[in-house]
C-alpha cells in the first residue's frame, strides 16, 4: 500500500517536525496502551481472567495469534520491560501510564499466567 501525496499535504500544517519510526517503536506505541487498558479491565472485573481477554482479542479482533494475546505478550516481554516503555512514552499521556495493579504485580514479580 502507498500513501497519497495529498495525505502529507493535509497533515503538513499539523506536524511541527517529521519523524521516522522503526517497526519496533510502532509496535510498542500501539501495544502499550492496549496492554494497559486491558490490565485495567482485568483489575476492574470487566474481564474475568487474562486468558479470557486474550481469547477475545485473538478471536474477536484478529490480534496476531503468534503473540498469544496481550497478556501473553506482557508475560513474554516482562512487566519490567513494559514499565520501561511506559516511562519512555510517558510524554504521550495517560494512556501510557501503568495501572496500580500492574505496578503491584511488577513489584511482586508476578505474571498474568
Amino acid at each position: 500500500k502507498t500513501v497519497s501525496q495529498e495525505t502529507y499535504e493535509l497533515l503538513a500544517p499539523e506536524v511541527a517536525e517529521r519523524k521516522e519510526f522503526d517497526k519496533e517503536e510502532i509496535i510498542a506505541r500501539m501495544m502499550l496502551p492496549m496492554a494497559i487498558e486491558l490490565a485495567r479491565c482485568l483489575e476492574e472485573g470487566i474481564v474475568g481472567t487474562a486468558a479470557e481477554a486474550d481469547l477475545a482479542l485473538l478471536y474477536g479482533v484478529g490480534f496476531p495469534p503468534f503473540r498469544g494475546g496481550i497478556f501473553r505478550w506482557m508475560d513474554t516481554v516482562g512487566l519490567a520491560h513494559i514499565a520501561e516503555l511506559s516511562k519512555q512514552y510517558a510524554h504521550l499521556g495517560k494512556a501510557y501510564e501503568l495501572t496500580e495493579g500492574m505496578q503491584a504485580r511488577l513489584a511482586a514479580g508476578e505474571t498474568y499466567y
